[in-house]
């Protein structure tokens, strides 16, 4: 549009110049501009047509509009527009037949009564754009080419030169992780002169300040552990002496009677006594002080009360300990468990054999299972009804009754011939006594 603009400037002054009359003058200028016009292209479909306010088209490609909708539309929305709109609509090419869809921008002419526009087909512009696109896309896919290449030689070149160094600091760390592992194993300092980094001295440095604590507090929990130990030696000695002294009072008391029954019941509380004492000090010479081998204290215990019934017994009960190694008990089930062996073991020597009956007593202590099963045996004369725990008739029955109900002992008697005590105690209740 300016440049029909600057032709309409160019031409009135020729005609100006020539002196022609305005009527005349106007009617060739507007001549000469529609032929201008009609020269205009730009690419295959572009040029610029004139619509005059009567519905005419002067200057174009295709001069006739078949339907006259598009002439309508133009004059409606130059009348809503004067000062220029764009408008759409379809079109048929000037290169075939097809209608496509156009859009063109208007501005109106008021002093010819004109409407001058110019526009494009738009299935052109997505042409045109997809082209651009193409070509677009292969400029940036053959820049992605180039900065990967040089990525990749960059990359190569970096791993090539960490590789190198990688060597070097990976042997210089494995040194330095190896004098970590020695100095944590040994309570050594490490050498902070010979690190090459400033952090792996500043690593050594806090390292060694912390092995300086570690040593420091591991003497002082020794020298703690150690007066403990002492202490809980002496505690488990002095309890052990404690029942001894108990235990002879009592011995000395029962030589006082004539009564054969309270010289009998002293007889067996002695023999309780013992089996607490014997606990202790088996305890207190053991190194862990909390667990005591069950294979050397029941054998202690059965020597012990073998040797409290030795008189009336003397050559006619033989005894039998066949205990699993490697059984622990601590010091809270250990006690109850050597007073029912005691209980046990006593009942059978009183009454399994009478007028001078000679026998075996046999005990045996083994795993089975979650459990451990203690058996105490003798081929005595038994007992006609069988034994009764939830009606006991002496204190035995009843001290049997509360300690294997204390270490949740499952019991079965049987009898003819002899007497079988069979005690079932669970394997975690054990452990959990043990580690109280």
């Amino acid at each position: 549009i300016h440049m029909i603009d600057a032709e309409i400037e160019h031409a009135s002054r020729d005609f100006l110049a020539d002196n022609a009359l305005p009527a005349a003058l106007e009617a060739e200028l507007q001549d000469k501009m529609l032929r201008a016009i009609d020269t205009i292209r730009f690419g295959d479909e572009g040029y610029v047509f004139v619509l005059g306010f009567d519905g005419v088209i002067r200057a174009s490609a295709q001069t006739v509009d078949p339907t006259g909708e598009v002439v309508s539309l133009i004059l409606s929305t130059i009348d809503d527009h004067p000062d220029g709109a764009y408008v759409e609509y379809s079109w048929r090419k000037r290169s075939s037949p097809d209608i496509a869809p156009k859009m063109s921008y208007i501005q109106a002419v008021a002093e010819w009564d004109w409407v001058i526009g110019a526009g494009f087909y738009l299935d052109d512009l997505a042409a045109t754009m997809a082209d651009r696109s193409a070509i677009m896309a292969r400029h940036f896919w053959f820049s992605v080419l180039q900065s990967s290449l040089v990525l990749i030689a960059v990359i190569v070149v970096t791993l090539l030169i960490g590789r190198a160094i990688g060597r070097r600091i990976g042997a210089t760390i494995d040194t330095f992780i190896n004098d970590i592992g020695v100095a944590i194993v040994t309570n050594e300092t490490i050498d902070q002169s010979t690190q090459r980094f400033i952090e792996m001295r500043s690593v050594a440095r806090s390292l060694n300040g912390v092995l300086r604590e570690k040593a420091a507090a591991g003497r002082v929990l020794s020298e703690s552990l150690t007066e403990k130990e002492i202490l809980l030696r002496e505690v488990h000695h002095r309890t052990k002496n404690n029942l001894q002294i108990v235990s002879s009072i009592l011995h000395l008391q029962s030589g006082s009677f004539d009564d054969e029954r309270f010289r009998a019941a002293l007889s067996e509380c002695i023999n309780r006594i013992h089996s607490m004492a014997l606990v202790h000090e088996h305890l207190y010479q053991t190194e862990r002080l909390s667990r005591i081998d069950m294979s050397d204290y029941l054998n202690s215990l059965i020597q012990n009360i073998r040797a409290g019934h030795e008189g009336p017994t003397r050559g006619r009960i033989a005894y039998s300990v066949d205990v699993e190694r490697g059984v622990e008990f601590g010091v809270d089930l250990a006690i109850p468990f050597g007073l029912i062996v005691t209980e046990i073991v006593s009942n059978s020597i009183k009454h399994a054999f009478p007028d001078e009956r000679t026998g075996t007593v046999a005990l045996s202590l083994h795993r089975a299972g979650n459990s451990y099963v203690l058996e105490v045996t003798d081929d005595g004369v038994g007992v006609p009804l069988g034994i009764d725990r939830d009606r006991p008739d002496s204190l035995g029955m009843t001290l049997l009754r509360a300690l294997t109900d204390q270490i949740s002992a499952n019991v079965t008697v049987t009898t003819e011939p002899g007497v079988r005590w069979r005690l079932e105690i669970p394997i975690a209740a054990a452990t959990q006594s043990t580690t109280r």
